[in-house]
């Protein structure tokens, strides 16, 4: 007999429970993979899955924020839209390291390379994949796509900061060692001339002597600014002010075939630096523009604040900077020309046209006052110097602050 209070489970009761727990198994996974996909279209990285001919059966929506391709577009041209837009110096190795992923068990497809967004331009891929897996007897891997443009842009400014850091060491220790040997030159020049008569051959002989070792020493003098070893007299100036006191000289450097425009900012832009370095700066900066411009153009000089918070170079320092640009329509760089164009003795002009100091010099007397230079440039459409200074009011309120 059946205890009074047992209840009576019967086989539709049973079944009806077997239905609801299965039920609440699959809102289960549903839920489970409505997270997983919204984690996998969320990343800042394209998911990729893709078979052995490099043709995609999976791709995230990410792959349009990051690429300018919709899904569509990637499943329609399939690895055509792949392989035919991999920059034609790497498209090579990547096709034979993505074939030996599925060559070899456990081999890794990890590489980098340079990609043509939508949009025309170039932008740095690292691609990778793990493993390979198969179904209904087709191979297939699993991936994911970064662009890393911009942190290779980052790694490219400190390496060649680091690398001209090193030229500047270099550079300071040769200058030294040079200018002690000049010393000596100078000074037994002085005493041979003190006997030698005016008019003879042989006095003729020791000024040009002097004179040679006279030029030497000032490209000494370039060296040590370049390396930042030279002793710069340090003095609040509004730079906006200087430069339009330079104007008419830098007319007249520039010629009647290049527009000069000075924009003024209209309200103090103070800067503590070397008032004589600088307008070497200016100057070099500008006889540069003139070099670019053979045939004529337009040269302006602009300024403006750049506060903390915007955007700006890594290597400045705390506090705002006072950015003063100078542009050209020149004939602009290319790359190659563009990463070495502060490094001493580099130039393009012809032998006996220039030393290749003058934006070296600029780059140590900037970099000694506490500030940075950048440049931006392409070929047929001008270049740009960007001069960063930290403005003397902010000097003045860090250092205040420290104090406290």
């Amino acid at each position: 007999m059946k205890p009074p209070d047992e209840e009576i489970t019967t086989a539709p009761d049973r079944a009806q429970g077997l239905e609801e727990r299965l039920a609440a198994a699959d809102l289960r996974m549903l839920s489970v993979e409505a997270r997983h996909r919204s984690l996998i279209e969320n990343l800042p990285d394209v998911i990729w899955t893709a078979d052995a001919r490099g043709r995609a059966v999976y791709i995230s929506p990410r792959i349009e924020q990051v690429f300018g391709f919709t899904p569509a577009d990637v499943y329609e041209h399939g690895e055509a839209l792949w392989l035919g837009r991999i920059h034609p110096d790497h498209v090579q190795y990547v096709w034979e390291a993505y074939r030996g992923l599925f060559a070899e068990p456990r081999r890794l497809f990890d590489v980098v390379y340079l990609y043509q967004h939508k949009d025309g331009r170039w932008v740095w891929i690292h691609d990778r994949a793990l493993t390979t897996w198969e179904r209904d007897g087709v191979a297939y891997t699993d991936g994911t796509l970064s662009d890393i443009t911009a942190m290779k842009s980052l790694s490219e400014e400190l390496r060649q900061s680091q690398k001209l850091e090193a030229v500047g060491r270099l550079a300071a220790g040769i200058a030294h060692d040079f200018n002690n040997l000049l010393t000596a030159i100078l000074g037994y020049s002085e005493l041979v001339l003190d006997d030698i008569d005016g008019g003879t051959p042989s006095r003729r002989h020791v000024e040009e002597i002097q004179k040679a070792a006279e030029r030497a020493a000032a490209l000494t003098r370039e060296l040590l600014a370049f390396s930042r070893k030279q002793i710069l007299q340090l003095s609040v100036l509004d730079l906006p002010a200087l430069v339009a006191e330079m104007s008419g000289m830098l007319q007249r450097v520039l010629g009647d075939g290049i527009e000069l425009r000075v924009t003024n900012p209209g309200w103090g832009a103070r800067v503590r630096a070397d008032k004589s370095r600088l307008e070497q700066v200016i100057l070099n900066l500008v006889v540069n523009a003139k070099d670019a411009m053979p045939l004529g153009g337009r040269m302006s000089l602009s300024f403006q604040r750049v506060d903390a918070s915007g955007d700006r170079p890594q290597e400045l320092g705390p506090g705002a900077q006072l950015l003063m640009s100078v542009s050209d329509s020149g004939a602009g760089m290319d790359e190659a020309t563009r990463a070495r164009i502060f490094e001493p003795f580099f130039t393009t002009k012809e032998i006996g046209k220039g030393t290749g100091l003058g934006l070296a010099t600029a780059y140590g007397v900037i970099k000694q006052c506490g500030g940075h230079i950048t440049v931006w440039s392409a070929p047929g459409q001008g270049t740009r110097f960007d001069v960063y200074l930290p403005l003397a009011e902010e000097q003045a309120q860090t250092g205040a602050a420290a104090q406290e």
